[in-house]
């Protein structure tokens, strides 16, 4: 080889080793920069064709990503970085089949390639191939047997097939995350056999809306002779305080007194061994204000039916991109006549404010939302609430109100597969993405349904 030759690629090396070591430090600007100096001086550079694409699949540059990734391939296809790469993008495109294709390659060619198992089993269940999905993902577990995310991955698609036995097990890893950190060991932990008149401090970690669901465990402890604390967020102190006999509400980050066991709220259906068939859910588990509601109820429209509206969730929830939807695409049940919309979009995002008025009338009094309690009082002053997976959700399921919640091609999964109903909440009704990032069909079938329920209201 002669020097003309061998200047360009010895270059090339240095470039590249210099941008692999700032691209693991996070430095991806720089990092891309000098994999793109490294092309220059030889185009044929796999590995730097290869993680150009991942910095470019990273910062959202899909259709570059795929470039890159199919110039990688054409020299070698075998490339497994460069197949789990364009996976990835494929997936971004809503090309599932595709994607799931080059996943499974990878895996053929390197079997014990984590995060294209990782990738595989999220894309089939996607597509609705659980049982695969959930052969990837124990694959993921057997590999990184300490990895908290591959075990609640498998937790969350073992939750939402209805194997619960399994399912909270593997949840119990949700501890194990950076972004949870466990509550503080103050007392040995609740068991079956912790005697009558114990004290059982639970403890909630998580969001609103789970205190909500899982809150309805609270009366069983009770009912099985123990003295119950149960530690909340401040905002749904005044919702919860006197609506569960026998258990004491107190506000998180406050002085807790000395209690013989505890547990996490969540983990409380693991030890009871709770199914699908035995999921508590009698409802109204709780209530709200009777003064308030007769307040909220004058300002309301007697003549017409009267429904709350969520479009989004949390910004800072990790999901929110899949649950959350543009206020612009809710026409259809704007156009709907004969019913008065309430707002119950507390944080609504720059912007939204300004398509509303252009869709029709939204009553907004959410300014006036200071905690949960008096949210309650005006979900129950309405006649059918219609949201996303947000908390307002469980709040009306667990205040019996019917509500009609719009779900994600991939739901959560409390709200399992392939069904209208809930059995955590029977005043529930369901309506599912058909295909990934499909709103414009939840929402068409959405208002078809609020014609027909108010059709059958109409005087």
């Amino acid at each position: 080889m002669s020097g003309d030759q061998a200047g360009p690629k010895s270059l090339a090396a240095e470039r590249f080793n210099e941008a692999a070591a700032r691209h693991a430090s996070g430095q991806m600007a720089e990092a891309e920069a000098l994999y793109r100096a490294a092309l220059e001086l030889q185009p044929d550079h796999v590995e730097a064709l290869g993680n150009l694409a991942a910095i470019c699949a990273q910062t959202g540059r899909v259709d570059e990503a795929e470039t890159q990734c199919r110039r990688a391939l054409a020299l070698r296809p075998h490339f497994t970085p460069a197949l789990n790469t364009l996976g990835i993008v494929l997936r971004r495109l809503n090309r599932l089949d595709e994607a799931v294709e080059h996943y499974q390659r990878a895996v053929a060619l390197d079997s014990r390639y984590a995060e294209a198992f990782t990738n595989l089993g999220l894309s089939l269940r996607a597509l609705g191939q659980h049982d695969e999905a959930i052969a990837a993902m124990r694959r993921v577990v057997t590999l990184q047997p300490e990895s908290a995310d591959a075990h609640m991955s498998l937790a969350s698609t073992l939750l939402m097939t209805g194997d619960f036995a399994e399912g909270w097990r593997e949840y119990e890893w949700r501890w194990k995350l950076e972004r949870l950190p466990p509550p503080p060991v103050l007392a040995p932990p609740w068991t079956l056999d912790a005697p009558r008149g114990s004290s059982v401090l639970l403890n909630t970690k998580q969001g609103f809306g789970d205190t909500i669901q899982f809150t309805r465990f609270a009366p069983l402890l009770v009912e099985r002779g123990h003295r119950v604390v149960l530690e909340v967020r401040e905002p749904l102190c005044r919702l919860l305080e006197g609506a569960l006999p026998g258990v004491e509400i107190i506000v998180r980050g406050a002085k807790i007194g000395p209690v013989d066991r505890q547990i996490a709220l969540m983990s409380v259906p693991r030890v009871l061994g709770t199914t699908l068939n035995t999921i508590p859910a009698n409802v109204p588990y709780l209530a709200a204000d009777a003064g308030a509601v007769a307040r909220w109820r004058a300002r309301l429209d007697h003549k017409r039916s009267k429904i709350g509206l969520v479009w989004r969730g949390s910004a800072t929830h990790g999901k929110d991109r899949a649950r959350s939807l543009d206020p612009a695409l809710l026409a259809p049940i704007f156009g709907v006549d004969g019913v008065q919309l309430v707002s119950l979009q507390k944080v609504p995002r720059p912007g939204d404010l300004d398509v509303i008025p252009r869709l029709g009338r939204l009553e907004d009094w959410t300014a006036e939302l200071d905690d949960f309690a008096e949210t309650a009082a005006l979900i129950a002053a309405l006649d059918l609430v219609i949201t996303v997976d947000t908390s307002v959700a469980h709040l009306a399921g667990a205040l019996a109100k019917p509500f009609w919640v719009m779900l994600p091609h991939v739901p959560d999964w409390r709200w399992l597969l392939a069904r209208e109903d809930s059995p955590w909440y029977p005043t529930a009704r369901l309506f599912r993405q058909t295909r990934l990032d499909d709103w414009e069909g939840v929402i068409q079938r959405v208002g078809t349904a609020l014609i027909e329920w108010w059709g059958k209201r109409a005087p």
